[in-house]
């Protein structure tokens, strides 16, 4: 959080270090105000089964946690082994979902996969 905004970022370590004792670390920061989402797999997509095998799921109806990091990039951080190239999924923001098509795989790290997506097609209630 930068001191004058209430809003938290989001950042991945780059590196770690130190330098002349004194220890440093590399961050790469998203300039747009993260927001809680969800993701699940699509309905229409084929690929349902190997989801599933690969993510926690714990709602009971297929939905995980997510973030979302830039509705202008297009950017979205999801578990590990959520991504699949081209897979269709549901995301939802603010109570509203909308599908869209999971493009490549940014970044990945223990506990994460960065996501660029595409809009597969118009916004829908939940």
């Amino acid at each position: 959080r930068q001191e004058q905004e209430l809003d938290w970022r989001i950042g991945i370590v780059r590196r770690l270090g130190s330098s002349r004792g004194v220890p440093n670390a590399g961050l790469a920061t998203f300039p747009s105000t993260p927001r809680c989402s969800q993701a699940r797999i699509s309905e229409s997509s084929s690929g349902e089964d190997a989801w599933r095998g690969q993510v926690q799921e714990i709602s009971g109806i297929g939905w995980r946690d997510a973030i979302l990091l830039s509705e202008e990039d297009q950017l979205l951080l999801v578990p590990p082994g959520t991504f699949g190239a081209d897979q269709r999924i549901d995301i939802s923001v603010g109570g509203r979902f909308r599908t869209v098509w999971m493009l490549a795989l940014q970044a990945r790290g223990n506990d994460y996969e960065l996501v660029r997506y595409s809009d597969a097609g118009g916004q829908q209630s939940a």
